[in-house]
């Protein structure tokens, strides 16, 4: 695991077979091709109990569709029990029940809501009808409630799971993908007709919503593309040789055969476009073939995903010229050829400065980029293909949106796209915090409406011109600011004359042996900064061998030549010292054995040793210049028990020593024993007054000073 970014830039600048890229690149679209029916788009699941989508009932695919699309209403749902017979002729559920209960799955959206019964909300009362000049159509055709089978608590489970669903797909994904079809196709795999798959044909994108929670779901057009089930167009076309047409839905000429499908055109005109005109076109398409249907008002609110369909299409040679040309495509030549990338040349070679590479006019960072993430931009801006990749908190999202500032800088267009809504949300939100937010044309989610796209678009437009563009003197001052950081940091980790030791390491060292609690050293070296590596390794030598040889023979303060300064020791030496030696044993031992004694004298338990020695010969001295005193004062308990009030009393004493000393032939001997305190007292109330001779109290304490004094009084 690292802290950096890692790119490996490639190049492909290399031949490969078309056909084989032709080849492979059709083997991967097979991989995106859903065409089973485990694709909801062909089978889609209805009436039954674990079924996610909504079946709305005896509505008309023709009306939905004005009301929803160009009347731009809000359509909400009635629940089972909101419906009589005469209005729907005759009820799906018999007895009131639900033909289709819904199951919230473990883990799913709507989970929260399965242990309690949620009731549909009750209507306000509005009656938002749709004028039919004709009266032919029913009035329940014409409002804005779509009629369902489930009753109150289960229209508002299904309901809420749906609205959780549809939310989190857009967060995540930044598509909706909740549609209402309108018109179904019944068909089947085989002849054997073992059972029926329904197919829907016209998708309308919508929006499920409510104000709050007292307040009914219902459901708008979002201004989406509508379109027909392009999975469907493909299945029919792969299996069964059958065109399904494309969808137009801006305007249709109603002179066209199928017009007469819609009852509401007048020969001749140009009108607005009708599922039924369509359903009529796909009913005459197959027309030939056997139990195939049509269901025109079939109608379902439910989910549905074209995403790999469309990158399916998408990489269709056709597309792009053939597969020959398609495949002469070197970036795909590379991605799916034999032969891969090939390594191109790194930006900054291993030990080489980023600095030394990128001057600070060509360096367009809005992020802050350390040097893994500055090269990984400057390797796109050279027209390297790269691959970054590292774990988590390594900024790619940051060089996403330095990759993208430097692009607009050098009036280049970047598609950014990403799996998750987040990812795109996150550098789009970075681009806009630094004032890039209006270069940016968002085209996911909500914002990829045409009508927020084209306000995008002329908000940007209308910007006027840059302003504030970085003079030569401001680019001279930014490199006098980088050499000055460059040459800090070239100090740091450049070695210290010839030692081969940086300051960063020497620094690091000191560090680590400060965590480590090592102490301080109180010496100091000789001259250090002229070392060269020989004369440090000799010191570091010396030092294992000093170290060595203290733990082999214990601490130097215990050792009996401790104290000796002898440089060394000639024969005639040794034979004068060998003559002293056995009077000097002698003369330990007498001071070993007296040093134990005196250890005893004064009942201290630790070893006779020299420092012991010491130490107790000093208080001997002082015991023994002590005065004669109480041996049973001395032995009592006072001492311990009151040492804090003793300690106080000495302290006092040694004051008045000090009082004593001070005053000596100041003043009498009786003076000590004199209470002088009102004395003092009216000294100080009358001292200082201008008329004190005429106060008695201040003569009377004059006098008393007088009286204890050995000479005059002080003038003041």
């Amino acid at each position: 695991m690292t802290d950096r970014i890692e790119t490996q830039a490639v190049q492909t600048d290399f031949q490969e077979d078309p056909q084989v890229i032709a080849d492979r690149l059709d083997a991967a679209r097979q991989d995106l091709l859903e065409l089973s029916t485990r694709n909801r788009l062909l089978s889609t699941p209805r009436h039954r109990k674990r079924a996610k989508a909504l079946e709305v009932v005896d509505e008309r695919s023709d009306e939905m569709y004005r009301l929803l699309v160009e009347g731009k209403a809000s359509l909400t749902f009635l629940k089972a029990a909101d419906k009589s017979p005469e209005e729907i002729g005759q009820d799906e559920s018999p007895e009131g029940k639900s033909a289709a209960e819904p199951h919230v799955e473990a883990g799913s959206a709507g989970e929260l809501f399965e242990k309690e019964a949620l009731e549909q909300p009750e209507d306000d009362g509005t009656q938002d009808v749709r004028a039919d000049e004709s009266g032919i159509t029913p009035k329940r055709h014409l409002d804005l409630k779509l009629q369902t089978t489930l009753n109150s608590a289960d229209l508002q489970k299904r309901l809420l799971r749906t609205y959780y669903d549809a939310r989190s797909s857009e967060l995540e994904q930044g598509v909706n993908t909740l549609y209402l079809a309108l018109g179904f196709l019944k068909w089947y795999e085989d002849d054997t007709r073992e059972k029926a798959r329904y197919a829907p044909l016209v998708l309308v994108p919508v929006t499920l919503q409510r104000k709050n929670a007292r307040t009914q779901f219902s459901i708008a057009w979002n201004e989406d593309e509508i379109s027909t089930n392009l999975s469907l167009q493909a299945k029919l076309k792969a299996d069964f040789g059958i065109e399904l047409p494309d969808l137009v839905v801006e305007s249709v000429d109603s002179e066209a055969p199928s017009a007469s499908a819609d009852t509401d055109g007048v020969v001749g005109e140009v009108r607005a476009f009708r599922p039924s005109d369509y359903f009529a076109q796909l009913r005459d398409l197959l027309r030939h073939v056997d139990g195939w249907e049509v269901c025109a008002d079939d109608a379902v609110l439910s989910f549905f995903s074209f995403s790999k369909f469309l990158m399916y299409r998408d990489l269709d040679p056709a597309m792009w010229g053939g597969a020959q040309t398609l495949g002469k495509q070197p970036l795909l030549g590379a991605l799916m050829g034999k032969q891969g990338f090939k390594p191109a040349a790194p930006v900054l070679e291993p030990g080489a400065m980023l600095d030394s590479v990128v001057g600070p006019r060509e360096m367009v960072h809005v992020t802050l980029a350390d040097t893994s993430q500055a090269s990984a931009v400057e390797a796109v801006r050279r027209g390297q293909n790269v691959v970054i990749q590292g774990p988590p908190g390594t900024g790619k999202s940051q060089t996403i949106t330095n990759l993208i500032a430097a692009a607009v800088k050098d009036g280049k267009k970047v598609l950014f796209v990403a799996e998750k809504m987040a990812a795109l949300e996150v550098v789009q939100r970075r681009l806009s915090n630094v004032g890039l937010g209006d270069m940016c044309l968002e085209l996911h989610s909500h914002k990829a409406k045409k009508k927020s796209v084209l306000d995008h678009l002329e908000r940007t437009l209308a910007l006027g011109a840059v302003t504030g563009t970085p003079t030569k003197g401001y680019f001279e001052k930014l490199t006098a600011a980088r050499d000055a950081m460059s040459a800090h940091v070239t100090a740091l980790h450049g070695p210290v004359g010839d030692t081969g030791v940086t300051p960063y390491v020497a620094v690091g060292e000191l560090v680590r042996l400060r965590a480590d609690g090592v102490a301080p050293t109180d010496f100091t070296l000789d001259d250090p900064l002229n070392w060269d590596l020989e004369t440090a390794a000799a010191a570091r030598a010396t030092l294992d061998e000093t170290l060595a040889r203290a733990t082999e023979m214990g601490s130097p303060a215990q050792h009996p030549w401790r104290g000796a300064s002898a440089a060394g020791m000639t024969p005639m030496d040794l034979e004068r010292l060998t003559g002293r030696l056995p009077d000097a044993a002698a003369a330990l031992r007498t001071a070993a054995t007296a040093t134990a004694d005196l250890g005893n004298a004064i009942e201290d338990d630790h070893r006779a040793t020299a420092g012991a020695a010491v130490v107790w010969a000093s208080r001997a001295r002082r015991l023994a210049q002590a005065p004669a005193l109480d041996t049973a004062a001395i032995a009592h308990g006072v001492w311990a028990e009151q040492a804090t009030v003793l300690s106080a009393l000495v302290e006092q004493v040694q004051y008045l020593g000090q009082a004593r000393k001070q005053l000596q032939g100041q003043v009498v001997d009786a003076a000590w024993g004199a209470d002088l305190s009102q004395t003092r007292l009216d000294l100080a109330a009358y001292g200082r007054s201008w008329f004190r001779w005429f106060n008695g109290a201040y003569r009377r304490a004059k006098g008393r000073l007088q009286a204890v004094l050995s000479g005059p009084a002080p003038s003041d």
